[in-house]
């Protein structure tokens, strides 16, 4: 899909689901900025090409507030900053066959660890990965609602041994500084991580107790 140029802005307008390094290669000019849409993934040689000219990236993120319809059972997903890193690893996960949720986009990461809490209480959804820039503010918040366990992790390791030690349900990880390799394999082990069922016994009755 071709892009267009806004001359008065020196922008490139991007409409494509997708834009990779040759595309930049064969559209871009002399603008010094570019506009994508909501949901346009940016692979990681393209990233590389933009921070190495030094050229801004916008969304046009009137259209991301609103999010997918939360389906129960599915692990759900949020980003801070319309990461391009995240939406290639969301969907190279979603082409295995991997049901993953689009949460609200975090705005306001307490209102969001609530609402998403809330969710996973409810049993809305089985669990959700938060990418943003505080994780430990995310982590606070989500830890003082009933039945939620939330970590804060920095790689795969980590999430595997939160989900499989602990039964966390809530993982936040800090964005960016991430690989799309990374963030794919935590979403993983996220969706597929299974607590021990004597430990996630022992975590439903001490969840009940803390919360009385």
């Amino acid at each position: 899909m071709n892009g267009s140029s806004d001359q008065r802005s020196a922008t490139l307008c991007w409409p494509g689901k997708v834009l990779s390094e040759d595309d930049l290669r064969r559209h871009l000019s002399s603008q010094r900025e570019i506009l994508l849409a909501p949901t346009t993934i940016v692979t990681p040689l393209a990233i590389d090409f933009l921070r190495a000219r030094k050229i801004a990236v916008r969304r046009d993120v009137v259209k991301t507030v609103e999010a997918e319809p939360v389906q129960a059972g599915t692990w759900g997903w949020a980003d801070e900053a319309s990461s391009g890193i995240v939406a290639a690893a969301v969907q190279a996960l979603i082409r295995e066959g991997v049901h993953l949720t689009a949460l609200s986009k975090i705005t306001d990461p307490i209102a969001w660890s609530r609402e998403t809490a809330n969710a996973i209480e409810a049993e809305r959804i089985a669990g959700a990965v938060a990418f943003c820039g505080d994780p430990e503010l995310v982590v606070c918040v989500a830890n003082k609602m009933s039945g939620i366990r939330a970590a804060a992790v920095t790689g795969v390791r980590q999430a595997t041994r939160v989900r499989q030690k602990l039964g966390a349900n809530l993982l936040a990880v800090e964005m960016p500084g991430r690989t799309v390799f990374e963030v794919r394999q935590i979403l993983k082990q996220a969706v597929g991580g299974q607590c021990p069922e004597p430990l996630a016994r022992v975590l439903q009755e001490l969840d009940g107790h803390a919360h009385r």
